[in-house]
This record gives structure tokens, C-alpha cells and sequence, in this order.
């Protein structure tokens, strides 16, 4: 990346995180309770996730987190949990 993009990376990174907007270029995964991965865990409306970017393990509540939690580490990774799923949207790339 070259010096100038660096800081307007960064500060896009920050505000999606803020806002909880979700770009349309992420890719989209969902947790299944039968198939989680050592990394993953999902129980009752909690869900504990593995931000594919970071590395960063990650809580994520549907009581307190109505729109989502995207990764407090990089925010490049976004988990939502509804009563049937939990949907992880993931930005390729790097912090």
C-alpha cells in the first residue's frame, strides 16, 4: 500500500467499524451447530468467534449486540446472530 492510501485505509477501517456498515465485497459464511471448528463456539444466542484476519478470538451476543460485532482487534471481520444462524462476514485482506 502506498503512504498516502495507508491512512485512508485505516480510517475506512475504523469508521465501517463504528458504523456497522457492511461493504458489499464481503464474503459470507454461516456457523453450523453440528460442524464448528476449534475456533468457533455457539451457544444459545452467544457465539464465540475467530476473526479470520487477525486472529483474534471474539464474543459476540444476541442480546447485546442487535446489529452485530465486528472484530475489536482490526474490524475486518462482522458476526450477526439471528435465532436460527449465525452469519460471519469476512473483508479479505489484512489490517
Amino acid at each position: 500500500m502506498s503512504g498516502a492510501a495507508a491512512p485512508l485505509a485505516k480510517a475506512n477501517a475504523v469508521c465501517r467499524r463504528r458504523s456497522g456498515a457492511l461493504p458489499y465485497y464481503r464474503s459470507m459464511r454461516f456457523l453450523d451447530k453440528n460442524n464448528l471448528s476449534l475456533k468457533e463456539d455457539w451457544y444459545g444466542n452467544n457465539a464465540a468467534i475467530c476473526c479470520s484476519s487477525c486472529g483474534k478470538v471474539f464474543l459476540v451476543s444476541q442480546i447485546l449486540h442487535r446489529k452485530g460485532r465486528a472484530c475489536p482487534k482490526c474490524g475486518l471481520t462482522h458476526a450477526t446472530i439471528s435465532r436460527t444462524e449465525v452469519a460471519i462476514s469476512e473483508t479479505p485482506g489484512s489490517p
